[in-house]
C-alpha cells in the first residue's frame, strides 16, 4: 500500500501546492507558465502517465477501501477532487495550450479524463491538437519556430493522434462545450494534414540527412536518410528556399532563409547557406545552449548584409517570396525581400537578395548572389564558413591594416558568462586583416584538412570598400560545453560600405564551391546601358565559356539594356552562355527578350497576373484545392510546376505551385499541388493555418514564366 499512502498523503496539500510559486507577485491566476512542480515547463504540471496509470491500477484495490474507512472520507474521491481534477483546472487558467511543449500535458490531461471517466477532459485535449496542427503550423507544414521544435511538437502531436485512436464517448454523452461526441475516433483519418506536417521540414534537409540548422534548431541533428540526389525545394509559407542540384559527392544546395520570428528564432532574413562538395561549407550556426547564444542569434552572425551594424528586428519580420524557379535546364532562381526585417531604421526601404545556381559542368555549379539594399549609411556584406571543421581564408588584394576586433571606438567586450548573456556582437570578430577594393574583392575559404577543398567568394560592388578578413566564434563544435565555447573559430569575411543615408548598394557575388582546383577564371562587373541603380550586369569566365548574366528590377514594359560586348536583355534576369565566342544557350526569367549576335529567346509573355476573387478547399468539401480568378489563363496543365506568387491586401506575399488550370462557369480556377489555406470571402481573406490572420483588401497574383535553350550542358 505504499503508493497509495504516497498519494493520498500528498493529496491535503495538493490544492495549495500548485497555487504557491515563490516569483509571481501575487498568488492568483494566470500562473506561470515556467514553474512545473513535476519539471521544468508547463507541460509536467499535470502528472505524467506513469501516475495516472498507477491511480488506474489499484482503483479497485481494498485497500483504498481501508484507507476510506481509516480516514472518514473517500480515498478516490479526494485523489479525483483535490488532485487529478483540481490540477486539470489550474492548468484551465493558462487560458491557450498551443506551444511547443503542448501535447505533452495534453495527452495527460485526456489520460486523466479516461481513468475518471470526465470524457469532456477528452475533448479539450483534442480540440487544443488540432489547434497545434491547424494554427501552428504553416500551410505548407511547417511548425513556426524551427526544425528542432517541429519535430518535438509534431511528432508528439502524431504520438497523440495514434493514442486517442479507436476512443469513444460513454453511451449518450456530447460534449457540452464542443457539441460533438466520439464514436471510434481517427485522428489520423480526420485530420489528413498530419500526414503533409509530420516531415514538413525534411525537404530542406541537407543531402547528409541533417535538418538545415536554421533558428534554434540543433546542428547536425539528422531526421532523415542521406540521398543520392539532391533537387530544389521550398517551403513557402515558412519562408525558407532551397536551391539544389547534383548527385552523390557534387550535391549542391543554396538555401535562401527568409521567414519572420515567430519564437526560438533568429534575426536572420535572407541569410545563405552553401552545402557543397559534401561539407556545410557556409553555415548557419543554429542553435547553442553556451554563454555565446547571442552571437549565434544575432543579424552579424549570418551570412547577410547588415545595416548601421544593427541587428533586425524579430516581429514584423516576414520575408516575402518574389520569384521561385526550382528547376530550367540545370539553373535554379529564389529571389526574396526582407525589408521588413530592418523596418525599425528609418528610410531603409530596400532590401533584397536574388539568388541564381549555375552549372559549369556535370560536377560544378556556382551561385550568383544579388544583394541590393538603400536605407542607412553602413552596409557590411558578411560571410563566415564552416561551422563544423577548421578553415583558412586568404584573400586576392592586400591587407595591411589590423584590428583586434569590429568594436567601434568607445564600445567594450564584456565576457559573457551564461546563456542570457548580453554583449557586443561586433566583439566576436576578432583579428581582422584589413584593407580596401576598388570595387571588386575574391575571398577563399579552404578545409585544414583538405586545403583542395572550399569555396570561393568573387564579390562585386558599387564603389570602393572596406575589407576585413579574421575569424569569428563557432560554437557548434563546444556542444553545450560553456567551458569551450570560445575555443572554436571560423574564418569571417566583411565588406563594409559606407556614405551619406540612405545609403544605396548592390552586392553582386558569385560563390563557387570547388573540389581539387577553382574552375572560374575571372568575375567581372561590367557597365550596362542604359545604366540604372537597380541594374547590375556580370561576365563570368570559367575555361572556354563566358556567362553573361543581367539582372534588373525593371517592370513591364521592360527597357532593353545592353552589356558593351552587345548582349541584351529585356527583362528581369537572363544569362547568356558562350562557347569559344559563339552563343550556345541561354536562361531568361521573367522577360520578353534576351539576345546576342542573331541569337535569342522571344517568349511571347513574360508573366501572367491578376486577381483572386473566390477560393476552393478540399478541406470545405471542394473537388480540389484552388484559387479562383477572371484572368485568362492557359488551361490543362500548360503551367504545371511553375510558381505563382499571391500578394494578399496586407503586403504579404506567398507561394503556390500550380498544377493544373480548370474552367468552371466562366472563371478560371488555379489548382495548386496543394491546401493554399486561403478562405475568401468578398475583400475579406482568413488564414486557415498559421498564423491566422484576418486581412483585408484584394489578393493580386503573378506567374512569372522563364524560358531557356541549352546545348550540352
Amino acid at each position: 500500500d505504499e503508493p497509495v499512502l504516497l498519494i493520498e498523503t500528498a493529496d491535503p496539500a495538493m490544492k495549495q501546492w500548485i497555487t504557491t510559486f515563490e516569483f509571481p507577485a501575487k498568488q492568483e491566476p494566470p500562473w506561470p507558465r515556467a514553474g512545473g512542480k513535476w519539471g521544468r515547463w508547463m507541460e509536467s504540471e499535470i502528472p505524467e502517465d506513469s501516475l495516472i496509470y498507477a491511480y488506474d491500477l489499484i482503483y479497485d484495490s481494498p485497500v483504498l477501501d481501508e484507507q476510506s474507512q481509516a480516514r472518514g472520507y473517500d480515498v478516490r474521491e479526494s485523489i479525483e477532487n483535490n488532485f487529478l481534477k483540481a490540477t486539470w483546472e489550474y492548468v484551465q487558467t493558462f487560458g491557450e495550450f498551443d506551444d511547443n511543449i503542448a501535447p505533452s500535458y495534453l495527452i495527460s490531461a485526456a489520460r486523466i479524463g479516461q481513468v475518471i471517466n470526465e470524457p469532456h477532459y477528452v475533448h479539450w485535449a483534442y480540440h487544443w491538437l488540432k489547434e497545434i496542427l491547424y494554427g501552428g503550423c504553416f500551410y505548407d507544414g511547417m511548425w513556426h519556430e524551427a526544425p528542432s521544435y517541429h519535430y518535438q511538437t509534431l511528432v508528439r502531436v502524431g504520438w497523440d493522434f495514434d493514442e486517442l485512436t479507436g476512443y469513444s464517448d460513454p453511451p449518450g454523452y456530447v460534449d457540452a462545450v464542443y457539441g460533438e461526441r466520439f464514436d471510434d475516433l481517427n485522428p489520423t483519418r480526420d485530420n489528413p494534414f498530419i500526414a503533409r506536417a509530420l516531415d514538413a521540414p525534411s525537404v530542406l534537409d541537407l543531402p547528409t540527412g541533417v535538418s538545415t540548422p536554421v533558428h534554434d534548431t540543433h546542428p547536425n541533428e539528422r531526421r532523415s536518410q542521406p540521398r543520392v540526389e539532391t533537387v530544389s525545394t521550398i517551403t513557402p509559407g515558412y519562408g525558407h528556399a532551397s536551391l539544389g542540384r547534383g548527385t552523390a559527392g557534387d550535391q549542391m544546395q543554396a538555401q535562401l532563409h527568409f521567414s519572420g520570428a515567430y519564437g526560438h528564432s533568429h534575426l536572420d532574413c535572407l541569410n545563405l547557406l552553401l552545402f557543397a562538395k559534401g561539407r556545410e561549407m557556409l553555415s548557419d550556426l543554429g542553435y547553442t545552449h553556451t554563454q555565446v547564444r547571442k552571437w549565434s542569434t544575432s543579424t552579424i552572425g549570418h551570412n547577410l548584409v547588415a545595416i548601421d551594424r544593427r541587428d533586425q528586428r524579430g516581429a514584423n519580420s516576414d520575408g516575402d517570396l518574389l520569384a521561385y524557379f526550382p528547376g530550367l535546364n540545370g539553373a535554379s532562381m529564389v529571389e526574396a525581400d526582407g525589408v521588413r526585417a530592418y523596418g525599425d531604421i528609418e528610410g531603409v526601404d530596400l532590401y533584397r537578395r536574388l539568388l541564381l545556381t549555375v552549372p559549369a559542368s556535370a560536377g560544378d555549379a556556382y551561385v550568383v548572389d544579388i544583394f541590393r539594399v538603400q536605407g542607412g549609411q553602413t552596409h557590411d556584406w558578411l560571410l563566415h564558413g564552416s561551422g563544423d571543421e577548421d578553415m583558412t581564408a586568404t584573400c586576392d588584394i592586400d591587407l595591411p591594416g589590423r584590428r583586434e576586433t569590429m568594436l567601434e571606438a568607445g564600445e567594450e567586450w564584456v565576457e559573457p558568462r551564461d546563456e542570457q548573456s548580453q554583449f557586443n556582437v561586433w566583439g566576436v570578430l576578432r583579428d581582422m586583416a584589413t584593407g580596401e577594393a576598388d570595387g571588386a574583392v575574391t575571398t577563399t575559404f579552404t578545409y585544414t584538412d583538405e586545403p583542395a577543398k572550399g569555396v570561393r567568394a568573387h564579390v562585386t560592388g558599387d564603389g570602393p570598400m572596406d575589407v576585413f578578413v579574421g575569424k569569428s566564434l563557432s560554437p557548434r563544435r563546444a556542444g553545450s560545453d560553456m567551458r569551450k565555447a570560445l575555443d572554436y573559430w571560423m574564418p569571417q569575411l566583411v565588406l563594409r560600405r559606407q556614405g551619406e543615408g540612405p545609403l544605396r548598394s548592390c552586392f553582386a557575388a558569385v560563390e563557387e564551391p570547388f573540389d581539387g582546383k577553382p574552375f572560374i577564371d575571372r568575375v567581372e562587373r561590367i557597365e550596362l546601358t542604359p545604366a540604372d541603380a537597380n541594374a547590375v550586369a556580370l561576365r563570368i569566365t570559367h575555361g572556354n565559356t563566358v556567362d553573361t548574366i543581367i539582372s534588373t528590377m525593371d517592370e513591364a514594359p521592360y527597357p532593353e539594356r545592353s552589356t558593351p560586348d552587345g548582349v541584351r536583355l529585356q527583362g528581369r534576369l537572363g544569362l547568356l552562355r558562350t562557347v569559344d565566342g559563339i552563343p550556345a544557350g541561354g536562361w531568361l526569367f521573367e522577360g520578353t527578350a534576351l539576345s546576342a549576335d542573331g541569337w535569342s529567346i522571344e517568349p511571347e509573355r513574360s508573366a501572367y497576373a491578376g486577381t483572386i476573387s473566390d477560393d476552393v478547399r478540399v478541406a470545405d468539401g471542394g473537388q480540389y484545392d484552388a484559387l479562383v480568378t477572371d484572368a485568362e489563363l492557359p488551361l490543362g496543365r500548360v503551367l504545371s510546376g511553375v510558381w505563382m506568387i499571391v500578394t494578399h491586401g496586407n503586403g504579404y506575399t506567398h507561394g503556390y505551385e500550380i498544377e493544373r488550370i480548370e474552367q468552371v462557369d466562366g472563371k478560371r480556377h488555379i489548382v495548386v499541388t496543394y491546401d493554399h489555406g486561403l478562405q475568401i470571402e468578398g475583400s475579406t481573406t482568413k488564414e486557415f493555418y498559421f498564423p491566422q490572420r484576418t486581412i483585408e483588401g484584394v489578393n493580386a497574383f503573378r506567374v512569372p514564366l522563364a524560358s531557356a535553350v541549352t546545348k550540352g550542358r
